[in-house]
């Protein structure tokens, strides 16, 4: 359905904001996308108040920094 609904909007690119689930989703989605010769772009971007999210690339990501802050 995601496909259907991408390509009958003629979207360029489909944003996924949220946590471990949301990446291991946009990757999913990525390789199908790619498989099937979708045109939408997938990007994630990596949020969480609960620092469930790590990589040696990210600084930092959305929700956990602001929560960290808020809450210090």
């Amino acid at each position: 359905m995601t496909k259907e609904v991408c390509q009958k909007l003629k979207l360029d690119g489909l944003v996924l904001i949220g946590a471990s689930h949301t990446l291991t989703d946009g990757l999913i989605l990525t390789d199908y996308f790619l498989s099937q010769n979708v045109d939408t772009s997938v990007i994630v971007i990596p949020a969480s108040i609960d620092n469930n999210v790590g990589h040696n690339m990210l600084e930092t990501i959305i929700g956990f920094d602001t929560a960290s802050k808020l809450y210090s």
